[in-house]
């Protein structure tokens, strides 16, 4: 078996990937989600359905440093003692990871801290175990001469990298401090004490789990889970036009958005082509030199998660026209900026390459402005109906 679950994330990503024995499945975990309680309550509830002794990731993917991907990651990592949760393998380019490389490295100013890093590192030390980009020496990259990396999971996983490239991690270091300053961290903060000590004072990524986990456990308001540490409201639906109309389709340039990985998964069963929030040149790049050494010219993967939650500055004509497929994964709610953008998804709609009719779009939220695709002709469309994921 090979399934993609979209969990409800609001605006970001938070995509649980279940591959092998559908008794005994392996699991790969890619983003959590922003920080709000009620988005973040649903994957600790997912875990905690778990048995104790299957509380296992064979690799959790945090893709860049953009809150509404890594926050929940953050939360994640100082909730798995008392969940119990393992990993085999952390992917995550941190600063020590970008040093590490001697082009991007060269780049990159004086020592900063970031707090994923800090508890990635406790968590090797608390368990005994290197999971901090096992598998690679230094960042998770598709390196100058264009090699893409191929990583294979226990279960017969086969993972390729396709973004980021040497040049979207250097545009990352050059903003290194602004970038992760926006995200509400001292870049400057200085000795690991001093890091932890600003993550403890934290209040919006503060542990959900008790020491012990004896049970469900849910944040009310006598424990902060106040108004503003929920989910944003969403935009209005008019929005989606007006903005998806101002954003030209591959125009993305955001520096932490260009760092992100995108992976493209392949099992027996199945294959996912898992974007991120990458840029559509480099994904575009990495997926001709790939269709180059198989013979193809085209990628048939099962399903594709758009990037940047159908975001029009991260899909291009030239990347639909490299992929066939007939699912289409897009995972917001449209808070905060309104996605997916309607000239992202027409153009979806339009160089739909898969056979068999016409495309499928996957929603994980059935929101206002995930909404106006139900009836647009062209394309079948789904949305979560109860549920707590939705799955192509």
């Amino acid at each position: 078996m090979f399934r993609v679950d979209m969990m409800p994330a609001a605006h970001g990503d938070c995509l649980w990937v279940e591959y092998g024995d559908p008794d005994d499945p392996r699991r790969v975990l890619v983003d959590a989600g922003p920080t709000f309680n009620d988005i973040y309550q649903v994957l600790v509830d997912r875990i905690r359905a778990l048995p104790t002794e299957r509380r296992h990731f064979e690799l959790f993917v945090v893709t860049h440093v953009d809150a509404d991907h890594i926050g929940g990651a953050i939360r994640l990592m100082r909730d798995a003692p008392a969940l119990g949760l393992t990993f085999d393998r952390i992917w995550f380019n941190g600063f020590d990871e970008l040093r590490a490389h001697p082009r991007v490295g060269s780049f990159l100013g004086a020592a900063q801290g970031e707090y994923l890093n800090l508890l990635i590192g406790d968590y090797e030390t608390r368990t005994g175990t290197t999971v901090h980009n096992a598998g690679f020496d230094g960042p998770i990259l598709v390196d100058d001469d264009g090699l893409l990396r191929v990583i294979e999971l226990p279960g017969g996983l086969s993972l390729t990298v396709l973004s980021p490239g040497v040049d979207e991690l250097i545009g990352l270091a050059i903003e290194w401090k602004a970038v992760v300053e926006e995200l509400g961290f001292r870049s400057d903060a200085g000795p690991l004490a001093t890091i932890r000590d600003q993550l403890e004072a934290s209040t919006q990524l503060r542990p959900l789990v008790a020491a012990v986990d004896a049970g469900p456990a849910v944040l009310g308001p006598g424990d902060g889970a106040d108004a503003a540490e929920s989910a944003p409201p969403i935009p209005p639906t008019f929005g989606i036009e007006v903005l998806g109309s101002e954003v030209a389709l591959g125009s993305d340039d955001s520096p932490a958005n260009g760092s992100s990985i995108a992976l493209l998964a392949e099992h027996a069963d199945g294959s996912a082509l898992l974007a991120g929030d990458a840029f559509a040149p480099r994904l575009a790049a990495s997926l001709r030199t790939l269709l180059a050494a198989r013979g193809s010219d085209r990628l048939r993967v099962d399903c594709f998660k758009l990037p940047h939650h159908g975001s029009a500055g991260n899909v291009s004509v030239e990347l639909l026209d490299l992929i066939s497929t007939k699912h289409y994964l897009v995972s917001t709610s449209g808070a905060q900026f309104g996605h997916p953008h309607a000239t992202a998804i027409d153009a979806v709609i339009e160089h739909h390459h898969g056979a068999r009719g016409k495309p499928e779009l996957w929603f994980n939220h059935d929101t206002e402005t995930t909404r106006p695709w139900r009836d647009r002709a062209g394309a079948t469309t789904h949305y979560p109906q109860g549920g707590t994921t939705w799955r192509a």
